[in-house]
């Protein structure tokens, strides 16, 4: 098991935050390990919503990862489980500052392949996951604040 928990302030109201953030079908917009996006049903956003990604994974290695939204309080909480060969979750909490949000990402993966998943991802990946992640971040927080009304 991986886990990753990072956070940023951005200088935008929880409404515009989660306006992006809960809306799965933008998050190629600012995750970049991305590599494709498909929605299993109608409607980008919300509870029950079931999704696949394509990601670059560990070695140029492109990881499947079967994804579900299981909880999306409005301009509070969302977190994703990973519900395919990948397991885990990913919980995004957001809290009003000063001038802004809060955004919060606790990240924990669970890689198949037992002691050698655990081994590769701990020894080699982590490190890279971190730093995709701090990067994602500060995308969204561009892209929160460049479209940011007031």
């Amino acid at each position: 098991m991986v886990a990753i928990i990072l956070s940023i302030g951005i200088l935008a109201t929880p409404r515009r935050v989660w306006s992006l953030l809960s809306d799965i079908e933008r998050q190629p917009e600012w995750m970049t390990g991305i590599c494709s996006l498909d929605i299993n049903q109608a409607g980008s956003s919300g509870k029950n919503t079931t999704f696949q990604v394509m990601s670059k994974g560990p070695f140029g290695i492109r990881v499947v990862d079967d994804m579900e939204c299981v909880e999306s309080i409005k301009e509070r909480q969302f977190t994703i489980d990973h519900v395919g060969r990948v397991k885990g979750f990913s919980r995004f909490t957001l809290a009003p500052i000063e001038d802004g949000t809060r955004l919060s990402w606790h990240e924990e993966i669970y890689m198949p392949l037992g002691m050698l998943g655990k081994f590769i991802v701990r020894i080699f990946y982590k490190r890279k996951l971190r730093r995709t992640f701090t990067r994602d971040l500060w995308r969204l927080k561009k892209l929160a604040e460049r479209t940011h009304v007031g």
